[in-house]
């Protein structure tokens, strides 16, 4: 069964300047599709029961590079992060499209250490949000994960995630999707550039368990996908997925 998703603008000025939300499998970096299939460039068959394969053959992979969907920075952003005498950081952040009301970047620090989480290993210790200028509408029992681009560790950025409950009317968190910036960058992150990924995400309950070692179940899985050279995976296992 293939469900909706619908994306609504927070504004008519949003409508008009800011890019609705794209399949992610629109994003796919340069990088990756360079990166050879196979390491030295051609399938080694003498060294081993497996090839010599590359991410480019791993499926969970590619799944999570190209599932749900993108929000793109609709300007150009300049971003300059420096410290004065006294070891404050001064902060200049410019856009080459400026509209009220729709800034692409926002500066939200806190004053005391405890009102935040620990910043990632570097990053500057500055909040920064991205403005979110589209609302997401899913189906009775579907909620969002938003989260950093997947596998995109290239970007100048981490977006931290958080899981929305989006059926339960058009929620709009405009300026509430943080990030951080890594330190010693200074630059232009280019217009289309990647901010967050959107994964609709079913709720339903979950129990877990622990169950003992079965050997022979073991062994008649791991059969199945190690009978091939490589693929084993894609061939018994995986399902195509569609987000359009």
């Amino acid at each position: 069964m293939t469900q909706q998703i619908r994306f609504v603008p927070s504004s008519k000025l949003a409508l008009a300047a800011v890019p609705a939300p794209k399949p992610a499998k629109n994003y796919i970096p340069e990088w990756w599709k360079k990166v050879p299939s196979f390491q030295g460039g051609k399938p080694d068959y003498l060294s081993g029961s497996q090839l010599n394969t590359t991410i480019k053959h791993c499926m969970p992979y590619f799944d999570a590079l190209t599932g749900g969907y993108i929000q793109e920075l609709w300007t150009d952003v300049f971003i300059e992060i420096e410290k004065d005498k006294d070891g404050a950081y001064l902060v200049n952040v410019r856009s080459s499209l400026q509209i009220p009301g729709l800034e692409p970047i926002r500066l939200r620090n806190y004053d005391k250490e405890t009102n935040r989480q620990p910043f990632p290993e570097g990053y500057y210790p500055l909040e920064f949000t991205w403005g979110e200028n589209w609302c997401l509408d899913t189906p009775d029992g579907w909620s969002t994960l938003y989260t950093h681009p997947m596998n995109r560790y290239d970007l100048p950025f981490i977006t931290l995630s958080g899981l929305v409950d989006t059926d339960r009317g058009k929620v709009n968190t405009e300026g509430s999707i943080p990030f951080y910036i890594k330190e010693g960058f200074s630059g232009v992150i280019p217009a289309g550039t990647p901010l967050f990924h959107m994964i609709p995400v079913k709720r339903e309950d979950w129990k877990s368990d622990v169950e003992s070692f079965d050997e022979y179940r073991y062994f008649r899985d791991n059969s199945k996908m190690r009978k091939f050279f490589s693929g084993g995976y894609r061939r018994n296992i995986w399902h195509k997925k569609r987000y359009d």
